[in-house]
């Protein structure tokens, strides 16, 4: 079965800058959160999730002028791969902790908050550089 191909938005420079401030937020809100003594695992993980999300949606509008506009994100990691691969690989890691850091009743384990955090400071410091 053939994949559609996904939905795509042209944004402008003064789009990718504003992600990128976006992202910069929710990376300092994932750090804080992770920096407290009995930190929310989900909590921070979902801030990093949407760092993430952001930082590759500033990194596209930079490259290419579009970001993705499909409801899955999995698309946004697809799109940004085509811009750097390991970039899109580290997109696609965090998206797939979105659910569980979102809506799951059990804490995302210590590991996988430590990851997410660096990945999305990644993101964010290529979208920073790239913007």
């Amino acid at each position: 079965m053939n994949r559609r191909p996904a939905r795509r938005k042209q944004v402008d420079r003064a789009f990718a800058r504003a992600r990128c401030e976006r992202a910069r937020g929710f990376l300092d809100a994932a750090r804080v959160i992770d920096a407290r003594q009995e930190a929310d695992a989900n909590a921070c993980v979902s801030n990093a999730v949407l760092a993430g999300i952001a930082a590759g949606d500033a990194i596209c509008a930079a490259a290419l002028g579009e970001i993705s506009a499909s409801q899955n994100h999995a698309d946004a990691a697809d799109l940004l791969a085509t811009v750097d691969r390991d970039l899109g690989r580290k997109l696609a890691s965090l998206i797939g902790l979105k659910a569980q850091s979102q809506y799951g009743a059990e804490l995302i384990s210590a590991a996988n908050r430590r990851v997410a955090v660096r990945y999305a400071a990644v993101l964010v410091e290529a979208a920073v550089a790239r913007v």
